[in-house]
């Protein structure tokens, strides 16, 4: 089984939801099209939502300021 490196995080009004997958995101969500979500790239939004990707499990990434 392999590990991801980013989780999707989108975001509305103050509400944040973490994901490790688009597809599960989208069943949950099934206001959200997951042929069109795929397409898009990140960071974006949708329907109200903020949609971005963080990394994990230990990739480092270049911070501003």
């Amino acid at each position: 089984m392999g590990t991801f490196r980013n989780i999707i995080v989108i975001r509305k009004e103050g509400q944040e939801e973490f994901w490790s997958n688009l597809k599960l995101l989208c069943k949950n969500h099934p206001e959200f099209s997951y042929e069109y979500i795929k397409s898009k790239k990140f960071p974006f939004e949708y329907k109200g939502w903020y949609f971005r990707k963080e990394v994990v499990n230990g990739v480092a990434r270049e911070m501003d300021g």
